[in-house]
């Protein structure tokens, strides 16, 4: 019995540790291409959100201001991690701080992660069966309606072709 619960212990903290390992591996490339100039990645972001070039925003300067944490955070907004880390780099973050503070955001999600797995364990399969149908209904109304306006797009487009004509 004791040694049964050493092992899930152990189980547990193992996934937690390469969980955590995996999320650090692709945040050192992030931080490795921001070290390396990150010009490029503000001007990708100002092109995706329709701004002019060179554009830093109340939103993303929001969140650098938040220093540290940022880092934390960016473990679980994508936005933080892609945006703000290049301008903490910009602004002096060297690496041992910001792998300091990786490793907590990253232990703290694989935790988060590993342990909503485990609480649900054995249960898993009976919820799945039992959402099964409901899954089925949910993905066909996604699918009709992601593919309903892209007909209507395509249907006007070409009415304008004919029209053109």
């Amino acid at each position: 019995m004791v040694g049964t619960r050493v092992s899930k212990i152990f189980s547990l903290t193992a996934f937690i540790a390469l969980g955590a390992l995996g999320a650090m591996l692709t945040d050192q490339v992030w931080f490795w291409t921001a070290t390396r100039g990150s010009a490029w990645l503000m001007d990708v972001y100002c092109r995706l959100t329709r701004r002019a070039r060179g554009c830093i925003d109340d939103s993303v300067a929001g969140l650098a201001r938040y220093g540290p944490l940022s880092v934390i955070l960016g473990r679980f907004f994508t936005v933080v991690r892609v945006v703000a880390w290049p301008m903490l780099v910009r602004n002096g973050l060297g690496w041992p701080r910001f792998a300091a503070l990786d490793a907590v955001g990253a232990v703290v999600w694989s935790a988060i992660w590993v342990g909503l797995g485990w609480i649900v364990g054995d249960q898993w399969q009976d919820a799945a069966q039992s959402a099964s149908g409901w899954l089925l209904i949910a993905g066909a109304v996604f699918v009709v309606g992601l593919a309903g306006p892209l007909a209507l797009r395509a249907w006007r487009r070409r009415a304008r072709e004919r029209s053109a004509h």
